[in-house]
């Protein structure tokens, strides 16, 4: 009997990725990837397209194919930089992931990401980017403030000291991993370094303070007039206290601000000067922020979702038809 496979278009958009499990904890997460990405439906989540198993240890996860890289590869990019501007609309898509997992989450409960770094924010070609990687979400209920663990998981230099100190994962540990992806952004430089002299995580090597990080910043950075606006916010992500910090809507609003100043600082550097005459060219104006229509991916626009089994190599698939 013929097994049914992608079509050439619909394949542009599929993209394998194993995860060899050969312990418990890869089993665990690579079901709660699963059951997180089938409930969460928003723009700025990869979506999961489907999921096999191979044997006892090979699992397959198929994603939308985000064609522009991961942040952390660009970053360390020195062929071809990312400008600032590319950078601001990185970090703006992922906390807005953020904000839709710590608000809105699946309509009953919120979720906490557990692992937000640079190599899990993935870039399109288009210039937007996407929060991906949720093997180590946890679900919070609505009115719960944190949920308690006995194990220590993230990414070393992402991981919050309050975390680290009493076992308990609340949404300002992910605020905490996204003040370094910021400090990654400004600066260039890894969250972790083992061949850097002296401090290697970059919480220490960048800090303490904003004034430390902009004697950091990054080649492609050091210009940009919002650079010290986010280093601050940067470093209120990264209080020491969880309940300073900034909350992910606080963050996602600063960010979407700063990307506004961005564009008014670039549309006074190219003013005519004082005296000169003449019709200001369309498109010389920055354009006004429109209200976002609801996408088809929207959870507000919930659409009947359907699934069929497709065979890929050796995979047995469980796609996703959305």
């Amino acid at each position: 009997r013929s097994t049914p496979k992608p079509s050439s278009a619909a394949s542009d958009v599929y993209k394998r990725q194993r995860v060899h499990a050969q312990s418990l904890q890869g089993l665990r997460e690579f079901e709660a990837e699963i059951r997180a990405l089938g409930k969460l439906r928003d723009p700025s989540l990869v979506r999961l397209l489907g999921h096999g198993r191979r044997g006892a240890g090979d699992f397959c996860l198929v994603y939308e194919l985000c064609d522009g890289g991961t942040l952390e590869d660009r970053l360390a990019d020195t062929r071809r930089p990312l400008d600032w501007s590319g950078r601001v609309a990185a970090v703006r898509d992922a906390v807005r992931g953020l904000y839709y997992l710590h608000t809105q989450g699946d309509g009953e409960k919120c979720f906490i990401h557990g692992d937000v770094k640079t190599a899990n924010i993935l870039l399109t070609s288009a210039g937007g980017a996407k929060l991906a990687d949720f093997g180590l979400v946890r679900e919070l209920a609505k009115g719960a403030t944190h949920v308690g663990t006995t194990s220590l998981t993230g990414s070393w230099g992402y991981i919050c000291p309050a975390f680290a100190r009493t076992g308990r994962v609340a949404p300002s540990t992910d605020v905490f991993a996204f003040g370094v992806v910021l400090l990654e952004v400004l600066t260039g430089l890894p969250a972790i370094d083992g061949d850097r002299a002296g401090a290697k995580d970059l919480v220490s090597h960048a800090g303490p303070g904003a004034a430390a990080t902009m004697a950091r910043l990054d080649a492609a950075v050091a210009a940009a007039p919002t650079a010290r606006t986010a280093a601050d916010l940067a470093w209120l992500c990264l209080e020491d206290d969880p309940r300073k910090r900034p909350s992910s809507e606080d963050v996602h609003d600063a960010i979407e601000e700063l990307e506004l100043e961005q564009s008014r600082q670039s549309f006074a550097s190219r003013r005519p000067p004082s005296g000169a005459t003449g019709r200001m060219l369309f498109g010389d104006e920055p354009a006004t922020p429109r209200p976002r229509a609801p996408s088809a991916s929207s959870p507000t626009t919930p659409r009947r979702r359907r699934r069929v089994r497709v065979l890929v190599g050796s995979f047995n698939l469980s796609l996703i038809h959305i």
